[in-house]
C-alpha cells in the first residue's frame, strides 16, 4: 500500500468517527421527569373605597344622627351645609361650604348665618363632622364679613358696599378675631394681640388724630369720623374720653338687636361702616407682622388653623 492510500484510509476513519459523534450530540437530552406543581390562579385585589366613598359614608353617617343639618357632597370634595330648620323665609339655609384636602384634613371655605343657626353654632356643627370622622385640622382665610342693605350705598351716605369687616371689627371691640376666639390661629396670632390689646386701650379720639398726623389726612375726612361718635357717646366729655375698646363693644351690642341698614335716613349705621373701616384704610391689614404701624392695630392677611 502506497502513502497516499494509507491516507486515504485514515481520512475515512477520522470521518467516520467524527459523523458518528456529530449523531450522538444531536441525541436529545431526558426530559426532567419531576412533577411541578399545578399553577394557582391569581385573585384580584380588593380594591379599598375611593377617597370620594369614605367621604360620602361618613356625611351619610353624620346625616342620618344630626337632622338639623343636611350635608351634601359635589365635586372635588367639597361639601355643602344646609339647615334643615324653617324659619324666616328671606334667610338662607346655606350654613357652609367645606373642602377635604386629605383624610385629616378640613378646608373651611365659607361660613354664613343661616336659618335657625348663628355662625357660632355652624362652626361647632363643622368641628363635630370633623372630630367625629377623624380629621385633625380645619384652615380657613378670614375674610368674614356682615353685609347690609340695601348692598350698595349711596353717595349721600358715602359710598361703597353696606358691609363690615368682622376681623377688624372685632379685633376693636376685644383685640382679637372672632375665629382668634374660637381657637383658629396663625403663626402671628399671639403678636397681633400683644400689639393690638395696648392700641384698643387709646382714646377712640387720640387714636383717629394720631392716625390723621401720621398719614397727613385732610380734617375734612377725619371731621364725620369724629362727629358721629354722637351716635353712642353724648357728651364731649365723654367722646374724648371713651376707649376704643368700650365704644366698639357698644357698637356691637347695638347691631346684636337688628341688621345693618345703609339706607340714607339710617345714619348711625352708616357711620358705624366708616368708622369700622378706618383701621384697614390706613394699613391695619398687612402682609409681614413688621410691616405694622405702632399707632394702628395689625392684622396679617393669613390663613387660621385649629388644631382638634
Amino acid at each position: 500500500m502506497d502513502v497516499f492510500s494509507s491516507i486515504r484510509n485514515m481520512s475515512k476513519r477520522i470521518f467516520s468517527r467524527n459523523k458518528t459523534q456529530k449523531k450522538k450530540d444531536k441525541t436529545p437530552s431526558p426530559k426532567n421527569e419531576s412533577i411541578k406543581p399545578p399553577s394557582l390562579k391569581k385573585e384580584s385585589p380588593v380594591k379599598p373605597p375611593s377617597p370620594k366613598n369614605i367621604i360620602q359614608k361618613q356625611i351619610d353617617t353624620y346625616n342620618a344622627a344630626n337632622p338639623d343639618y343636611l350635608f351634601t357632597l359635589g365635586s372635588k370634595n367639597k361639601i355643602t351645609i344646609k339647615s334643615q330648620k324653617q324659619g324666616d323665609p328671606s334667610e338662607s339655609s346655606l350654613c357652609a361650604d367645606i373642602i377635604i384636602k386629605s383624610e385629616s384634613h378640613i378646608y373651611l371655605n365659607n361660613l354664613y348665618k343661616c336659618t335657625g343657626f348663628s355662625g357660632t353654632e355652624v362652626l361647632r356643627a363643622i368641628e363635630h363632622f370633623a372630630k367625629t370622622n377623624g380629621y385633625k385640622t380645619i384652615e380657613l382665610e378670614d375674610a368674614a364679613e356682615i353685609v347690609g342693605k340695601p348692598s350698595m350705598r349711596s353717595a349721600a351716605s358715602g359710598y361703597g358696599r353696606c358691609s363690615i369687616m368682622l376681623s377688624f371689627f372685632n379685633i376693636l371691640a376685644t383685640g382679637e378675631t372672632w375665629y382668634n376666639k374660637h381657637g383658629y390661629v396663625s403663626k402671628f396670632t399671639e403678636q397681633e394681640k400683644e400689639h393690638n390689646a395696648k392700641i384698643i386701650q387709646k382714646p377712640f379720639v387720640q387714636y383717629i388724630k394720631d392716625l390723621q398726623i401720621r398719614f397727613e389726612v385732610e380734617d375734612s375726612h377725619i371731621k364725620p369720623i369724629l362727629d358721629g361718635m354722637k351716635h353712642y357717646v353724648k357728651t364731649k366729655k365723654a367722646q374724648n374720653k371713651i376707649t376704643i375698646k368700650e365704644l366698639f363693644t357698644m357698637i356691637k351690642e347695638d347691631l346684636k338687636s337688628g341688621k345693618l341698614d345703609c339706607s340714607d335716613s339710617n345714619k348711625k349705621h352708616n357711620w358705624v361702616v366708616n368708622a369700622s373701616r378706618f383701621a384697614p384704610d390706613f394699613g391695619a391689614s398687612v402682609r409681614k407682622i413688621n410691616d405694622k404701624t405702632i399707632d394702628n392695630i395689625v392684622y396679617v392677611r393669613t390663613n387660621q388653623i385649629k388644631t382638634l
